[in-house]
């Protein structure tokens, strides 16, 4: 399947990383936690913002919707990942 490709794995990796430091940036700035929401909706936007600009500004690259969903998916386990550390008090953010 396409969606378990390495290229994949990379969106969802770079994504997932993205989001860890929005959640870093809330915990500096003491934000509270709907921020979390708030920037994993970001990353998603921002995932899905640069496949449209692939599609209709670059002629060598083209529109994915696995790579949107790849995205996507980074950043959720980002905020699933926090959520849990906050259970167990070991969080990133806020």
């Amino acid at each position: 399947m396409e969606l378990l490709s390495f290229d994949k794995l990379v969106h969802a990796g770079l994504f997932f990383v993205l989001c860890v430091l929005f959640f870093l940036l809330a915990f500096k700035r003491q934000q509270a936690k709907s921020f979390l929401l708030f920037y994993t909706v970001a990353g998603i936007v921002y995932g899905i913002s640069l496949e449209y600009m692939q599609a209709r500004w670059f002629s060598s690259r083209s529109f994915d919707y696995f790579d949107m969903l790849a995205n996507a998916i980074g950043c959720g386990i980002a905020l699933g990942i926090n959520k849990w550390l906050y259970r167990k008090q070991l969080t990133w953010a806020t």
